[in-house]
């Protein structure tokens, strides 16, 4: 449960070891955990507890609580009471709502008085059904099934990832105590009626269905944010890491983009770790596509290969389609400088033919012009920071059993233009 805690606010970017969080404890079993877990991954937290005195005695005994289990543990608190009663009422708005406005407004300032960056409050993902239901029997329409939003600002939902039965399960795993607002249990509030009579149903229908709502409601905070329709794709496809980054919901970003090309939501959050993470050449694919990721930026390229051939080349000058590319090759005299572009250039005391045309293939090993010693050709290409589109088009000429040139890339050493050269042969691409 740790694990995927810590997987779910990486994959959402939610939170940084660096960051200084205001965690909002109301010494329910919500609060309770999300408190526990972020000081249990070490992230710097400051509890923040609100006293509304709507409950008599259980509000303060809620405080004492909160108050104790803060201090066995080392963290800060911070508590806030509600000192007029009566000015809920002079709020016209109902106790729910003033009671969120009542403390959000706290967290705010407590973020300067602190000099915190970051807001944690412990909303589950039955909360989020219980809100989309809510705002549906509204008839809120698409920015109704928003819900709670993962990040607002500078506040974050790290337990939308947990239904509620999941909550409780941790908080007996790790002894976590908790107290139960009474007000909770009472059926007097719509949410309540919801959460007592309708969700019941509908996990016997689908247990899953609280993860589901979660999933809608990022996909309607994406749909309702998309400043673009999405354009089509051609292929081979590059996206920047700063786009990706750039977005506030990469993942359903890159869903957008690539589930019509067979990617699904499990490859993407592979994709995500392996951005995060910085963690390059690594690669996902469908049967039809691949993604691989390259210092910059991800590469979607067709794995539709034409069929692998070799051409004989027996005379020159010589030119032909081949590996989706025009290849020309001629004897010409030594041309200064051999730097001219889609062109190399080898030496050669005679021409012995026939000169061959391939495919790379894998394990193929070459001297780099200009290196020292053997590298493979896929590693060469790896250093050079080369499209993989280019990579599996990439072609081989031998001569005999030497690989004479890499298209596109360079030269054998051994077939370096020197003084020596008899022979110089151009090859254009």
């Amino acid at each position: 449960m740790t694990h995927k805690f810590e997987q779910f606010i990486f994959l959402n970017q939610l939170l940084q070891k660096e960051d200084k969080i205001i965690v909002g404890v109301s010494g329910g079993v919500d609060s309770m955990v999300l408190l526990t877990l972020l000081k249990k991954l070490d992230y710097h937290v400051i509890a923040a507890h609100c006293n509304y005195k709507l409950r008599e005695k259980e509000s303060d005994i809620e405080e004492e609580f909160v108050k104790l289990y803060c201090q066995n543990l080392g963290i800060q608190l911070f508590i806030k009471r509600l000192e007029h009663i009566e000015s809920i009422a002079q709020s016209g708005t109902g106790i729910q709502e003033f009671a969120r406005n009542f403390r959000y407004e706290w967290f705010e300032k407590l973020l300067l008085e602190t000099q915190s960056n970051k807001i944690a409050t412990a909303h589950h993902a039955d909360d989020q059904l219980e809100t989309i239901l809510f705002n549906l029997t509204r008839g809120s329409g698409l920015n109704g099934m928003r819900g709670i939003a993962l990040k607002q600002g500078n506040i974050v939902r790290p337990l939308l990832c947990f239904e509620k039965e999941e909550i409780i399960k941790i908080s007996h795993e790790l002894n976590i105590p908790f107290k139960t607002d009474s007000s909770n249990l009472t059926e007097k509030y719509t949410r309540n009626k919801i959460r007592h009579q309708v969700l019941p149903i509908l996990k016997s229908i689908n247990k899953n269905v609280s993860l589901h709502a979660q999933e809608l409601s990022e996909w309607a905070n994406f749909y309702t944010t998309i400043h673009q329709p999405q354009t089509a794709i051609g292929i081979p496809y590059l996206l920047s890491y700063q786009t990706i980054l750039e977005q506030k919901l990469p993942k359903q970003y890159l869903l957008h983009l690539l589930k019509p090309f067979g990617f699904n939501k499990f490859q993407i959050a592979d994709l995500l770790h392996f951005i995060y993470n910085e963690t390059f050449g690594k690669k996902i694919e469908t049967n039809d596509y691949c993604i691989y990721c390259n210092k910059t930026g991800i590469e979607m390229i067709s794995k539709e290969q034409s069929t692998p051939l070799q051409l004989m080349v027996h005379t020159l000058p010589f030119k032909a389609y081949f590996n989706k590319k025009i290849i020309s090759i001629e004897a010409i005299e030594k041309p200064i400088p051999l730097n001219e572009k889609n062109c190399l250039f080898i030496g050669l005391d005679e021409l012995n033919y026939p000169l061959i045309l391939k495919p790379i293939e894998a394990g193929d090993r070459f001297s780099p012009f200009g290196m020292k010693g053997h590298k493979t050709i896929s590693n060469y290409f790896t250093d050079k920071k080369t499209q993989h589109a280019e990579r599996n088009n990439a072609i081989k000429l031998c001569i005999g059993t030497f690989i004479a040139a890499v298209i596109p890339g360079t030269i054998d050493n051994a077939f370096a233009v020197d003084s020596k050269s008899k022979i110089v042969l151009k090859i254009s691409f």
